[in-house]
């Protein structure tokens, strides 16, 4: 809100019922040029508006964030806004902006570890997990919260993260990791490999609860409109059997109409028993 006001733009908002096909309307309507929002949130506006009313909005960037940024996302509105400017914020409550990556790729340049700038965050990986210390953090939590501050400077920020061939990129966050007979899944991981599935347009992966196994991966999946649902999921366990282990493998696959998001436009991965 502050940056649209220093810069004399003009803040527009969607209802947050309005569907899809409306928001895209209404965007087009007041002739949006900027727009911030999740990959989950544009998943869905990607997957029920008419393909030529996206077309019509006029975007300069495109601003993504709070969630991990995977490459099928940023291919896809690419594709479907070829002149929007894609960037990518990482940022989080404690620190807010750490940095940005505007590359059009997926994760971020392992140089970000080694190069830190005057005033700006500085990043390291320990023990898998992505560490942030930066001028800007907060001095504390709340004293009623059941968030303790950091025995060090460096921020523990809970992404899970792996270097390869100069890039970093996002496994999943630690809150999200499904214990499976002892064995970590991350769910982002689950996901990358369905995702890219030909007929898949959305998918959620999320642990639930096994008396056996502790828990067991399991996912929704949104199909094509044109796909049919039962030879898609016979796709989807070959494709999981072929490139995940076993401890990765979906258990349960569920065909939904379309995947709930949280009120901040998130993925919801909440467990179930």
């Amino acid at each position: 809100m502050l940056q649209c006001f220093a810069d004399r733009g003009t803040l527009v908002v969607p209802d947050s019922h309005m569907d899809p096909q409306s928001t895209v309307q209404f965007m087009c309507n007041e002739g949006v040029q900027l727009v911030s929002a999740t990959p989950s949130y544009w998943r869905r506006l990607l997957m029920f508006s008419e393909a030529e009313l996206l077309k019509r909005i006029p975007l300069v960037q495109i601003t993504l964030g709070g969630e991990a940024i995977d490459q099928p996302i940023l291919d896809k509105l690419r594709h479907h806004f070829p002149k929007a400017r894609l960037v990518h914020i990482y940022a989080t409550t404690e620190l807010g902006r750490c940095f940005s990556v505007s590359d059009g790729k997926a994760g971020f340049p392992e140089s970000y570890l080694d190069a830190a700038q005057p005033g700006a965050a500085e990043l390291k990986v320990h023990e898998g997990e992505l560490l942030v210390r930066s001028p800007n953090s907060m001095r504390m939590y709340d004293p009623l919260s059941s968030q303790h501050p950091s025995v060090t400077d460096w921020f523990p920020t809970g992404d899970v993260v792996e270097i390869k061939d100069g890039r970093v990129y996002f496994v999943g966050r630690k809150s999200d990791m499904i214990n499976v007979a002892g064995s970590k899944v991350y769910p982002i991981e689950v996901e990358r490999v369905i995702r890219v599935i030909p007929g898949v347009s959305d998918v959620r992966v999320f642990g639930k609860t096994s008396s056996i196994a502790g828990e067991l991966v399991a996912c929704e999946i949104v199909a094509n409109p044109d796909q049919d649902r039962e030879a898609l999921r016979e796709i989807v366990v070959r494709t999981c059997r072929a490139q995940l282990n076993s401890q990765q493998q979906p258990r349960l696959i569920k065909l939904v109409d379309r995947i709930d998001l949280s009120s901040a436009g998130k993925t919801l991965r909440t467990r179930t028993p």
